[in-house]
């Protein structure tokens, strides 16, 4: 007879087998369905609102909640995807704006480099112009004053003390000498300025 307890006691109920065999692997599969809905971008309470009956059940739900705690809604989606397009579009044109700042510095940069080839260009011309000169005047020092006289007689006053000024001091006096004297003067003065 006590066998007969045990065996009574060790055998489960109707209630225990449904509860082990339907409930709680239901609530495994419906949490398993939650979890890859989440990972998946799907509100499940969205789509439950769509079915007639459990709809109703989670849209007065929502509502008593909200009214219980005295909350208000925040931005509707409409609002929120309305605000998302808006800041998307400031986000291109700001994208199209640094575009063109970039397009205009890598033109100044450009530039920049042009005029830097530009001016070592106009320095190394500078610089043969310069000796130039100074090979034309050492031609005028070793002439005889009379013919260079006559030469750069020839020349504007600017010219004449350009040549001038690459002449030694004994070379541009003897120069001076030959000169008529009311030329002789101006290139003098204008030496002295």
């Amino acid at each position: 007879m006590a066998n007969k307890e045990k065996e009574q006691q060790k055998k489960p109920g109707v209630i225990q087998l449904a509860f082990y065999i339907v409930i709680i692997p239901g609530m495994f599969a419906l949490m398993l369905a939650a979890v890859i809905l989440y990972f998946l971008d799907i509100n499940p309470l969205e789509i439950a609102e769509d079915v007639p009956v459990v709809g109703e059940w989670i849209a007065d739900d929502g509502e008593e909640a909200g009214d219980a705690a005295g909350q208000t809604e925040g931005p509707s989606r409409e609002e929120l995807l309305a605000t998302i397009e808006s800041q998307e579009s400031e986000i291109d044109s700001l994208e199209s704006e640094v575009e063109s700042q970039e397009e205009t510095i890598a033109e100044l940069n450009d530039e920049v480099e042009e005029l830097t080839f530009e001016s070592e260009d106009d320095a190394a011309l500078e610089e043969e112009t310069q000796e130039e000169i100074a090979r034309l005047a050492r031609v005028y020092e070793n002439m005889s004053a009379d013919d260079a006289a006559a030469i750069l007689t020839e020349m504007s006053t600017e010219e004449i003390l350009l040549h001038m000024s690459e002449m030694t001091d004994d070379g541009r006096a003897d120069i001076l000498s030959e000169m008529e004297s009311d030329l002789a003067a101006e290139i003098m003065s204008q030496f002295a300025e």
